[in-house]
């Protein structure tokens, strides 16, 4: 990166928080003219000074280790996969969460929507909804997944409620994280032109409800599950998602039938 455009990269960040120079100053201790100097990159922060900035932006730990490269300083934050030795801890507290949470689907997905992990209850999921349980193996990617012709998407009943949110979920990622442009450009434009339109809530959350094979409707409650103070960019990209049944339908469908275990937690990450 040219010296000269260094500042541009804490400028940026600033903008995405919607912060403005003469707030971020008053956060940081600084005069506003030396702020406009370090953005302008006609001065050098030190170190403490960076970090200083970057505490007040919060941003993610892959842009912070970018603003420490942009201004000459060593990056910070490592980028390791699970199956990497230091990430034991945090690989079997995934492994707990998936298996506390059957006979539930539960779902583990990195910042580029590649699905990491699953649990038996996926698989019980995809069994209902007569799709191959064979299907989530390899690490597919949950979009182009869920988009591609006899994919997901088609078991969902209300996809006029979860195309919108879902899309507009990538959209405002794809802000942040420059590798998902290409993904979003895959979106079609049928479903893109359903961004705009938000259906009326029916509930405080969104349902989603899929369609089983015995005719029946599988309604199911997400919570998103992230953790905390996280110091690796890969542990603080994980979204480990549990769906909840929310109609009763759902709810015997996974108590009355044992699930499949094997190749529930496949390690390919």
């Amino acid at each position: 990166m040219n010296p000269q455009d260094s500042g541009q990269v804490l400028k940026r960040l600033r903008e995405q928080s919607r912060i403005s120079q003469a707030e971020l100053a008053h956060r940081v201790g600084v005069s506003q003219r030396h702020l406009s100097c370090i953005e302008t990159s006609k001065a050098q922060p030190s170190r403490e000074m960076l970090v200083a900035i970057l505490d007040a932006l919060e941003p993610p730990l892959a842009d912070r280790n970018q603003s420490f490269l942009a201004f000459g300083y060593a990056p910070v934050y490592p980028s390791r996969t699970l199956e990497d030795g230091a990430m034991n801890d945090v690989s079997q507290v995934i492994d707990l969460m998936l298996s506390k949470h059957e006979p539930f689907p539960a779902i583990v997905l990195d910042a580029d929507w590649n699905l990491l992990r699953f649990n038996g209850g996926v698989l019980k999921l995809f069994e209902l909804l007569g799709m191959p349980v064979s299907a989530p193996q390899g690490t597919p990617n949950l979009i182009e997944w869920m988009l591609a012709p006899g994919g997901l998407l088609t078991r969902i009943v209300n996809r006029d409620e979860v195309v919108p949110y879902l899309l507009r979920r990538l959209q405002a990622e794809a802000m942040h994280l420059p590798q998902l442009q290409p993904l979003l450009a895959s979106v079609p434009q049928a479903w893109m032109k359903q961004v705009s339109g938000l259906p009326s809530p029916k509930s405080p959350t969104l349902i989603t409800r899929f369609g089983a094979v015995d005719g029946q409707e599988l309604a199911f409650m997400t919570t998103i599950t992230t953790f905390g103070t996280p110091l690796d960019i890969t542990v603080e990209s994980l979204r480990i998602e549990l769906l909840y049944p929310v109609n009763e339908a759902a709810r015997l469908a996974f108590q009355s039938n044992e699930l499949h275990t094997v190749g529930s937690l496949p390690k390919g990450v």
